[in-house]
């Protein structure tokens, strides 16, 4: 009881269309002033009461994902497994723009022949059954960072989503990496076993 009263003090509650299910206010880390590092991204965390008069918390960590491990899952690449795994249970977020990176990157494909239309159709297919969670990112704040740290705009959005989400960064893009450490933006790494 002492441990619930702890964590009721420090959540901010709000309402929920759930009846015995109230959301959280979100923070980083997987609960407030936790000394397990499990993750220090953003957390939405739920109070859930049980048939027995107790409760559960429950966290639902955010990751921003990019276009190059989207791409990645849905192109059936080597790093699948491991970035399925790494995102299994969360939810992914990603700047509004991404659907028009998925686009670019297709057409490069094109021009590469790498890929036909018909390759590119089930690529998209399988990029429509991915929950993604689009969030807004501010032009002027993007336009700051890409002059900043000289990236492309599309990067920016993705640094942008990850600072205002206060989540990790999930990408396979070595550049956008490096420029995410830069800002120190937690990072995470996908494992290909």
């Amino acid at each position: 009881m002492a441990v619930r009263a702890a964590l009721a003090a420090q959540f901010q509650h709000v309402t929920s269309p759930f009846p015995y299910f109230t959301p959280q206010r979100r923070g980083a880390g997987p609960f407030p002033n936790a000394s397990d590092s499990w993750d220090r991204g953003t957390y939405i965390c739920f109070e859930l009461l049980l048939y027995n008069c107790t409760c559960c918390i429950i966290a639902i960590v955010e990751i921003v994902i990019d276009t190059s491990a989207i791409l990645a899952v849905v192109g059936e690449q080597p790093e699948k497994a491991g970035l399925v795994r790494l995102t299994r249970g969360t939810i992914l977020v990603a700047p509004a723009s991404i659907h028009w990176e998925v686009g670019n990157a297709l057409s490069a494909m094109f021009k590469r022949r790498a890929i036909g239309i018909k390759e590119a159709f089930q690529l998209l297919d399988a990029y429509t059954e991915i929950p993604i969670r689009m969030a807004e990112v501010g032009l002027k704040q993007a336009v700051e960072l890409s002059g900043r740290l000289n990236v492309y705009a599309y990067d920016a959005y993705v640094l942008a989503c990850a600072i205002n989400q206060r989540a990790p960064l999930l990408t396979l893009d070595g550049g956008l990496r490096e420029r995410a450490r830069e800002l120190k933006l937690d990072v995470l790494e996908a494992n290909l076993r």
